[in-house]
């Protein structure tokens, strides 16, 4: 599959530079209908100084005027349209890397008079939805009414694209591409879903068939990602490395709501590439409600493994075939997808902490461990878990906004905190607030591993249920000894700022890259 670049900017010159500083990709699409306000014979003359410069390069280029109905800007009439393109072919008739794209509702024969005009030159007919993902029956009946067949097929490309209303159309369109090179291998087509939940859909779509994948050059150009799911070139080449996917390629992906933020992609993919492995690693949108179709369609795909993250950890958990091997806790961050379909869990956020807390400090070497716990979410149950059953006697306290969820997971691991001589109590932010007794007793002066479960997203709306997230943060930090350490389980840092510069801290990063470290070696044995 090849990388197209969309050129958009109204500036000629911004333009020009560039696809002077652009190394990524193997051709550009001119969108004339962004690129120019008003449409002129002095628009062909000042695109043709774009196009001698791709010429140079021996890249390909796809000349589009896209109706505005269609989602361009472009309100002129087709006779227009069709002038200014015959104009450009006329113009570059030497070059057969040129090609032009057309709306699905050109009639046919006007496509065959292109074609019969300007032979080196390619079509490509497009069909976009811009509310939906039909369903694979209907998008087989779009192909079949647009196959033009008094055109060479390999003069023709058909591109179907569609809305992604959700991760689920992206599987629904990949699952079409891959059925309709299946029935015809000559096929020549692009598809992708648009959106937020369209994203993944542009990097394995060549798995299964696609000619070309579309990006952005530079930050300029990032109402394309906002507006419609679109991927920096850079980012396609350099971290998903798109040109080496193939059909033989295994998928692996996180899922989870929202997942922007990962950083998963960058260190997954990159270890694959280290390694030299024929992988590829997604980020999917994913709600507890899609999970069921979710993993009937994966079915026909390559998914070999899968990292969970919020909120589906403990709604994943009924999929796996290994839940005996859970005796305490129910939540998932890894799953391997073994022959004929079989799900494995398993859960290495406990152990990541773990590991990660050893870069400071060697957990075997005392005993009688202190843990503050800020926050009961995502991984804490895991943390736990792993820290009671590999220390000799845990001390555990939980703070937490409401007692509801800390006390859930003190009762959960009442019998193995007996069997391992340890304890776990709660407080609730207001409590630890107004009991100064306690706060003495338990906080102030104590070495303590501070642990950080608390979103960023909470800390950065700080004030919940009258209580002032980061106020509590600095009377903890600026109370416990200097022999303490905290570790904050999130790799984008809020808190880091509030301690001490006597406190050792330690980033969500190096947690994320043990967990992630341990996933490698689960999903490869």
């Amino acid at each position: 599959m090849q990388i197209i670049s969309i050129i958009s900017q109204e500036n000629i010159s911004k333009n020009l530079e560039l696809i002077r500083n652009d190394f990524y990709s193997e051709g550009y699409e001119l969108r004339l209908d962004l690129i120019f306000k008003i449409i002129s014979n002095k628009s062909v003359i000042k695109i043709q100084e774009i196009l001698n410069k791709i010429k140079i390069k021996n890249k390909i280029v796809i000349i589009t005027l896209r109706d505005k109905n269609q989602g361009g800007e472009y309100l002129g009439s087709f006779e227009e349209k069709l002038e200014i393109y015959n104009q450009i072919a006329k113009d570059n008739e030497d070059y057969n890397n040129l090609y032009f794209d057309f709306e699905y509702y050109i009639n046919k024969e006007i496509l065959e008079q292109f074609i019969n005009k300007n032979p080196e030159n390619k079509i490509i007919y497009s069909y976009h939805n811009f509310t939906l993902t039909p369903k694979s029956s209907d998008l087989h009946g779009i192909l079949k009414a647009i196959i033009c067949k008094n055109i060479n097929k390999k003069k023709i490309i058909y591109k179907i694209v569609s809305k992604a209303r959700n991760s689920l159309d992206s599987l629904e369109l990949i699952a079409f591409l891959q059925n309709a090179k299946s029935k015809d291998s000559e096929l020549n087509i692009i598809t992708h879903c648009m959106g937020r939940d369209g994203e993944f859909s542009r990097i394995i779509n060549g798995i299964y068939g696609s000619e070309f994948t579309y990006g952005f050059l530079n930050q300029e150009q990032e109402f394309l990602n906002k507006n419609i799911g679109c991927i920096s070139t850079e980012d396609l080449n350099n971290i998903y490395q798109i040109n080496k996917l193939n059909k033989s390629t295994k998928i692996y992906a996180l899922l989870g709501d929202p997942v922007s933020h990962s950083i998963g992609h960058i260190f997954h993919n990159k270890y694959f590439s280290n390694l030299n492995l024929n992988s590829i690693y997604l980020k999917i949108n994913l709600l507890e409600n899609e999970l069921d179709e979710f993993f009937k369609k994966i079915k026909a795909f390559n998914f070999y493994g899968l990292s969970i993250t919020m909120p589906l950890k403990e709604s994943v958990f009924k999929y796996i075939s290994n839940k005996e091997d859970f005796k305490l806790i129910n939540a998932i961050n890894t799953i391997k997808i073994k022959n004929n379909n079989v799900l494995v869990g398993r859960n290495t956020d406990g152990l990541g902490a773990y590991l990660a807390l050893n870069h400071l400090k060697n957990l075997c070497e005392n005993n009688n461990f202190k843990f503050l716990f800020i926050g009961s979410g995502g991984a804490v149950e895991g943390i736990i878990n792993e820290l009671i059953s590999k220390l000799i006697k845990c001390n555990i306290l939980i703070l937490n906004r409401t007692l509801k969820n800390a006390e859930k997971i003190k009762s959960k691991f009442k019998q193995i905190c007996l069997n391992y001589n340890s304890t776990i109590s709660v407080i609730s932010f207001e409590e630890l607030s107004n009991n100064n007794n306690f706060f003495e007793k338990n906080i102030k002066n104590q070495d303590l591993f501070v642990i950080n479960a608390i979103s960023n997203s909470n800390i950065k709306d700080n004030i919940k249920d009258n209580i002032n997230i980061k106020s509590l943060f600095n009377k903890i930090f600026n109370a416990i000894s200097n022999k303490s350490i905290v570790m904050d389980i999130n790799y984008y840092n809020d808190i880091l700022d509030l301690i001490p510069n006597n406190i050792k801290a330690i980033n969500g990063n190096i947690m994320f890259h043990e967990q992630a470290r341990l996933q490698q070696e689960f999903w490869s044995n």
